[in-house]
């Protein structure tokens, strides 16, 4: 028996038209829902509902209200191919935190108070109910992190062991009577696909990583253009604004960062030459404690930092460190300004990686140019240090600094 087969065209299922979201879309954390459509009139209540909304299409805006009494408890991963604006209502800041307050009761053994939270893992802990002073600017103090003895901090400390945070304040009082902020996710916004992520206006904080993120190790090439406009970063692990992956684009336009416990601004690219440039920024306060490798701007492995204009200062070691084999270049004659690092190695010239840095310092094979109007000034420390041969390294105003200054000839 021969079978001959025969076809026959089935009925074809009509077409499904995608709605559009609204262009642009709104978040708002007073009175948006999740059930929102993104209209002005009806937002949503999340960034990851608004990101659902428009993903995979072209260039799309998203306008947040997010007060600091009210902020965003999330991290968001832009992982797409789309152009992504996401800014403040109106141009007004919004406040996105990575952390969790720390609510509820604490058992209590002596002046150590302990809480069960079965987090991976806990780095950093900032009380804000209390301010410190550093430099004259007031900001909310650190509890250092005890690895040695962690179920038995000392003043001012915190350990975490088998899920259980442990934590005793300065003054031994209750962790009940403050507010405390558990850095519990890595970012609070990043991006690591083929497309650009700008944000505007943003107060970013409480970080495990960084608290703005472009890329990640082992990424694709060409993956990872962060533009940061006009935002704070304060209170994280590594950096405010930080980058790893291969050949990212990083630009900040007006972004200060504070109180970082590695640096205020980090470049990695295990592969690759990353770039971030940095427009009349501001990092500063970076470091907790004696001995600490934190600068206000730092650049690893082969990676490009420029800056132009702006302001490193107060950091536990410099203002600016470029190590193995990166490049960092310093424009003190352009439109932004005259660049300043001022009070860096501010607990002083101690032992560990601070010893082997300065104000402002190019170590190992690091390379650079300087041009314009470029100040590092009263540092506990070397002023300018460059352990090999940099463009215009002597026009450099190093002045009231600690030690002298080391420069290869």
């Amino acid at each position: 028996m021969i079978i001959t087969p025969t076809w026959r065209r089935g009925a074809q299922s009509p077409a499904i038209m995608r709605i559009l979201p609204p262009n642009p879309l709104y978040v708002d954390t007073v009175r948006g829902t999740a059930g929102g459509k993104g209209t002005y009139d009806s937002p949503v209540n999340s960034l990851g509902i608004a990101h659902a909304l428009c993903a995979g299409l072209g260039f799309w805006i998203i306008r947040v209200r997010a007060p600091e009494s009210h902020p965003l408890r999330q991290e968001i991963v832009y992982e797409s191919t789309m152009l992504l604006q996401v800014e403040g209502l109106d141009a007004e800041p919004w406040y996105i935190y990575a952390s969790e307050i720390l609510a509820g009761s604490w058992a209590s053994s002596g002046p150590v108070y302990s809480k069960v939270l079965n987090y991976t893992s806990l780095t950093q802990v900032v009380v804000t109910s209390l301010t410190e002073s550093i430099a004259g600017k007031s900001f909310h103090p650190k509890l250092l992190l005890n690895t040695l003895t962690p179920t038995t901090p000392g003043l001012g400390e915190f350990g975490y062991q088998g899920g259980k945070l442990y934590v005793r304040l300065w003054d031994d009082s209750a962790p009940s009577l403050h507010t405390l902020e558990a850095a519990r996710r890595n970012t609070c916004l990043s991006t690591v696909g083929f497309g650009a992520l700008t944000i505007k206006d943003v107060v970013a904080r409480h970080a495990l990583v960084n608290c703005l993120h472009n890329g990640r190790f082992g990424q694709p090439e060409g993956t990872g253009k962060l533009y940061v406009q006009d935002s704070l970063a304060e209170y994280a692990v590594n950096g405010g604004v930080g980058a790893a992956g291969q050949n990212e684009e990083t630009i900040c336009t007006r972004v200060e960062v504070n109180r970082i416990s590695n640096d205020a601004f980090n470049l990695h690219a295990l592969t690759g030459v990353g770039y971030m440039e940095l427009r009349a920024c501001k990092g500063k306060y970076s470091g907790d404690k004696p001995g600490q490798s934190a600068q206000g701007a730092s650049c690893h492995e082969s990676t490009h930092l420029v800056l132009k204009g702006g302001e490193y200062s107060g950091s536990v070691s410099g203002g600016m460190v470029a190590i193995e084999k990166s490049r960092c270049d310093i424009h003190g004659d352009t439109e932004y300004g005259p660049v300043i690092m001022e009070g860096n190695m501010r607990l002083g010239n101690t032992p560990g990686p601070v010893s082997t840095q300065a104000g402002c310092s190019w170590n190992d094979s690091a390379s650079g140019v300087v041009t314009g109007d470029v100040s590092v000034l009263d540092g506990k420390g070397v002023g300018v240090r460059a352990t090999a041969m940099i463009e215009g390294v002597n026009l450099i105003k190093s002045i009231g600094n600690a030690l002298p200054d080391l420069i290869a000839a």
